[in-house]
């Protein structure tokens, strides 16, 4: 294999690489808004007169979303 080709086609899976982390950092994102709007929405129906107010496990899918867009970003940095 020529150097040439070997700069080209390291080249070609850095972009793949680059792509991919973007994609899981997009869909983390979107993800955590998705959770960040629906725990939002959990916290206002709480502000109702005799309304729950929101648990652990209100909180869990915001958390485990919050994490996994930390790691995406992570992974950028790299």
């Amino acid at each position: 294999m020529s150097y040439e080709c070997r700069l080209e086609c390291s080249t070609t899976t850095a972009q793949k690489v680059r792509a991919a982390q973007l994609k899981a950092f997009d869909e983390a994102h979107e993800a955590f808004e998705k959770e960040e709007e629906r725990l939002d929405h959990k916290i206002e129906q709480s502000r109702r007169p005799n309304a729950a107010w929101p648990t652990e496990a209100d909180y869990k899918p915001w958390t485990d979303a919050k994490d996994a867009l930390h790691e995406a970003g992570k992974a950028l940095e790299e």
